[in-house]
């Protein structure tokens, strides 16, 4: 098994430097042969085919240059309250927000908490806030530290949390006597 997979590497070149044949039957299917056929249509495989064959096809090239690297973030912000999966009870819907930031920034930075993808507060030069009258419910909760032009230098990951809030009122259901 191992000397086939051998001879089809080391033959994968002559392989490319083949003609190959394109045509379509009577019945409107596409062939392709390495062997002329009537009616067929030769192609030239020095560029890579065409992948797909819808509008978003991608054209592949062997010669391509790799995908530029995004820089990787130099600062790490990690969520620490609250926790991943925690349940917070609180009947005012207050929420403490508190974040790590490795290593320290010395220069102005904005921290942008998303809660359920909306945009609820903006801080400047701080790591911890308290949210006010938060609905009861599952939300999502995530941070930014964005530099004063506005590059995004650390993320946290989204994280859920669960808010309990008795309601205003609230009888425990009345049990009935056998």
């Amino acid at each position: 098994m191992r000397k086939g997979l051998w001879l089809v590497f080391l033959t994968s070149p002559l392989l490319a430097a083949e003609p190959v044949y394109h045509w379509v039957d009577r019945h409107g299917v596409s062939h392709y042969s390495d062997t002329p056929q009537p009616a067929a249509t030769r192609i030239d495989l020095a560029e890579p085919p065409l992948l797909g064959t819808g509008p978003m096809a991608v054209q592949t090239s062997a010669t391509s240059k790799a995908a530029p690297t995004l820089p990787t973030p130099s600062h790490q912000l990690q969520l620490v309250s609250p926790e991943p999966e925690a349940t917070i009870r609180d009947n005012q819907g207050q929420v403490r927000i508190a974040a790590r930031l490795t290593p320290a920034i010395t220069t102005p930075f904005t921290l942008k908490v998303w809660l359920d993808g909306s945009l609820v507060a903006s801080l400047e030069n701080a790591l911890a806030l308290q949210l006010q009258n938060v609905d009861r419910g599952a939300h999502h909760l995530h941070l930014d530290v964005v530099s004063p032009d506005g590059t995004i230098l650390a993320k946290t990951i989204e994280s859920r949390f669960y808010l309990h809030r008795a309601r205003i009122g609230s009888q425990p259901k009345a049990t009935p006597r056998q």
